[in-house]
């Protein structure tokens, strides 16, 4: 487990029972006049993103419910919850290999009112190992989740959880080496511009060198040197694609690259002797290349979908580098492209 004082869990229950409702947030004013003595570890948890500010309110995040430690009887249910609604996801990746799946209809495989499951829901939704995209409304009728392909790698949500938090304790250990005051994100830019101007350490130049291109350079270089007058094809746009995804990748741009993913494969069908990418899908490869494909055509095309044509509403859910991360598929796709073009 994290480790918090007993302040802090205090007032993680607090929001978490209030977020229980109907996933309403506490008024921020009014709860931080009721905890007024706690100030400080309210903002400290702010800080550390265990809870988060969102319209006028705060509601727990799943760091913060991966931190609190709680004899609630109704944490408790919500654990229970999230177990119950993780057999569902790993059972419906098995069969569908990532499409995605209605809040209903998990509710009703589980024989629970979806109302009663919303806080369940929000959880298992941010947790990365087991969702790659959710609708940002849970209360619309059509509300759904996208399980990920990690989903396999676990037993339980527990098992998930762990790795989240394992994930959230480096993270934390990293920002108190670098200054644990700032804000995450203030701490994260100030990583990144540090790295690219030169003037950090060798032990955070050694952190930022680990992140990881959307694209392997392996790839866009392959690419790069098919010869133009053999190949039937210009993939001048394609390469053009691959280095633009890299580059909002690397600066958090998460729409952008669901769009670059999306318009990558709906400008390769040709080479492979189709009309769309759905007959790529569906009609090309091995089954191991079809399951990935069928990804991209499914999960990532309905993701962009939402992205694309979603009218403003009263609240948003921001996309994170899991939901629209199809790095692994998008390989597959353009290793098989060099294969055919060699």
């Amino acid at each position: 487990m994290l480790v918090i004082d007993t302040e802090e869990n205090l007032i993680l229950e607090s929001i978490f029972l209030t977020n229980f409702k109907n996933l309403k947030e506490p008024n921020i004013k009014r709860f931080r006049v009721q905890h007024y003595p706690l100030k400080d570890a309210i903002d400290k948890l702010l800080n550390e993103q265990l809870i988060k500010e969102k319209e006028q309110g705060y509601r727990l995040t799943l760091n913060g419910f991966a931190a609190l430690s709680s004899e609630d009887k109704t944490f408790k249910l919500v654990k229970s919850q999230c177990q119950a609604i993780f057999n569902v996801l790993k059972d419906h990746y098995l069969s569908f290999y990532g499409e995605p799946i209605t809040v209903d209809s998990i509710a009703q495989q589980i024989s629970i009112d979806k109302n009663k499951i919303l806080s369940a829901i929000y959880y298992i939704s941010e947790t990365s190992d087991l969702t790659c995209g959710r609708s940002t409304d849970l209360l619309r009728e059509d509300a759904c989740l996208t399980p990920y392909e990690k989903v396999l790698d676990h037993d339980s949500f527990e098992s998930a959880l762990n790795v989240h938090r394992h994930w959230i304790r480096e993270r934390l250990e990293n920002k108190k080496k670098f200054n644990g005051e700032v804000p995450f994100r203030q701490y994260e830019l100030a990583q990144e511009s540090a790295f690219l101007e030169g003037s950090l350490g060798i032990e955070y130049a050694s952190v930022q060198k680990n992140i990881k291109n959307f694209v392997h350079v392996d790839r866009i270089e392959s690419l790069e040197k098919m010869n133009p007058e053999l190949a039937d094809y210009d993939l001048t746009k394609v390469i053009q694609i691959c280095h633009e995804m890299n580059s909002t990748y690397s600066s958090r741009s998460y729409y952008a690259l669901a769009s670059l993913q999306r318009m990558l494969i709906d400008h390769i069908p040709p080479i492979f002797g189709f009309r769309n990418f759905a007959e790529v899908a569906s009609q090309y490869g091995t089954r191991s290349f079809k399951k990935h494909m069928f990804q991209l055509d499914k999960s990532l095309r309905n993701i962009s979908d939402s992205y694309l044509h979603q009218p403003i509403r009263k609240s948003e859910s921001l996309p994170n580098t899991v939901t629209v991360d199809f790095s692994s598929a998008i390989d597959e796709l353009l290793s098989e492209i060099i294969r055919v073009l060699k």
